[in-house]
């Protein structure tokens, strides 16, 4: 949410997951169960009166259904996501032309089916830390630039997949990464090789191990069992 900044990550009180609690200056909210609160103190409530004095900076989640259209769902399985996978993760869709990949009252993306614009994708907010995999397994974690590749890359055992939404390391990614302290695989679309590169570099000045991964194909594009052999 504009004018909402992200602190630190705890347990959560719903699910019990031990670090998708996401603490905002103003909210929490959980990346994996969708629980979500404000905060009642002084400063919270200052915030949010600021925030709220402009009608640009009103939070909102997308209304969806459950119903995703044949078009959608073939781009779904063009990547072989599962219907499991599709309700773990909240994929739905949103009249008349999104489908939506995360959703929430601080951030949501969608990719864009529409034949009056070549816009793919869509969002709105802060770009959050969403995490896909299980987390108190994990051995190794794996920066994409999209949440299906991020899904994708964890099938496999004890991979955690972070989408980026982009192509950049925030601050706050960065910080968590070092609190997290395993070893980062950075694995982006073949035509920004060289900033995964760069970024690889970069994790590794931090005391990072790091790798920098390059195929000739998106993450998402590859199977489970294509994917151990690239990620070993």
């Amino acid at each position: 949410m504009t004018g909402s900044r992200f602190i630190q990550h705890h347990p959560c009180p719903k699910c019990g997951s031990k670090d998708n609690l996401a603490e905002y200056s103003n909210s929490y909210y959980c990346f994996g169960c969708k629980y979500y609160k404000k905060k009642d103190d002084i400063q919270a409530l200052r915030e949010r009166v600021q925030d709220n004095s402009s009608v640009d900076k009103i939070g909102y989640a997308l209304d969806t259904t459950d119903n995703i259209p044949q078009k959608a769902m073939q781009w779904l399985l063009k990547y072989n996501i599962t219907q499991q996978e599709i309700d773990d993760n909240g994929i739905c869709w949103s009249n008349p032309d999104m489908l939506v990949l995360h959703n929430s009252t601080t951030y949501w993306q969608s990719r864009v089916f529409s034949n009056i614009t070549t816009q793919k994708y869509k969002s709105w907010g802060q770009k959050p830390i969403l995490m896909y995999g299980s987390i108190d397994n994990h051995k190794r974690t794996v920066l994409t630039e999209d949440i299906l590749s991020a899904i994708t890359v964890s099938r496999v055992k004890g991979i955690i997949g972070i989408p980026m939404l982009g192509t950049s390391l925030s601050k706050e990614l960065q910080n968590r990464l070092q609190q997290m302290n395993n070893p980062v695989y950075v694995w982006l679309d073949r035509d920004v090789s060289k900033k995964s590169i760069r970024m690889k570099n970069h994790l590794r000045s931090l005391g990072l191990t790091a790798k920098s991964i390059i195929t000739d194909e998106d993450p998402k594009a590859y199977t489970k069992q294509q994917t151990e052999k690239i990620l070993t």
